[in-house]
């Protein structure tokens, strides 16, 4: 887990039961669920505390070095995880002896602060000045064509905004990857075969150091 790019390895994916992505509650993105495991109730710190602590509980970071968290839509977005908050739910688990983080967020959410205060919570002091940070961002691409973006998966967002996300995490010295859906709506199998291909290259040529390949179940 020193590198991340290297593998094999198991890591756990934790969710935290937060207020939902205010993009499923406006539109939504149209093969998304995750908006089923939102709280229905207000989510306060003290509630995204609990539930960190509970997942170093279940979880041995000695076993799971490396670990997937993130929120029910974008862990970066203020109205499920306070900018305030999350500095310390990631220093709660550096301290716990994670070495390895993995968050997933919209792209409009991405901001120099909060990749800062992120580093400052879960980088080990003194900082290396070798390499990346061992943190990385995750982000649901799905399509690098606007159209398909737009009216086959509903997504509200444009591939520059991912541009400019990207760019942000590379002078931060931060990973990132990219979820590519396969099973898009209103298109082909051959054409959605192929519009994943290209947006698997754009995002390996624009940094991307995974790629998912996530598909549509009925």
């Amino acid at each position: 887990v020193d590198d991340p790019v290297q593998g094999p390895y198991v890591m756990p994916l934790v969710t935290l039961r937060t207020n939902p992505c205010r993009w499923s509650v406006s539109a939504g993105c149209v093969m998304c669920g995750y908006h089923l495991g939102a709280s229905r109730e207000p989510i306060t710190d003290d509630h995204l505390v609990s539930q960190t602590s509970d997942a170093i509980r279940r979880l041995n970071p000695s076993v799971y070095p490396s670990i997937v968290f993130t929120s029910n839509g974008s862990f970066l977005d203020h109205a499920e995880v306070s900018d305030e908050i999350r500095p310390v739910l990631l220093r709660m688990l550096r301290e716990a002896g994670f070495r390895f983080l993995v968050t997933e967020t919209r792209p409009e959410f991405i901001t120099p602060s909060r990749l800062d205060a992120m580093i400052e919570g879960f980088v080990p002091t003194p900082r290396s000045v070798e390499g990346r940070y061992p943190i990385s961002i995750s982000f649901g691409l799905e399509s690098s064509n606007d159209v398909v973006q737009q009216y086959c998966v509903n997504k509200g967002r444009r591939l520059k905004d991912y541009l400019i996300a990207f760019d942000m995490l590379r002078r931060k010295n931060l990973h990132y990857d990219c979820y590519v859906l396969l099973g898009k709506l209103f298109m082909t199998a051959r054409e959605d075969v192929e519009d994943a291909i290209a947006t698997i290259k754009l995002a390996v040529d624009n940094g991307a150091e995974y790629v998912f390949v996530m598909v549509t179940n009925m």
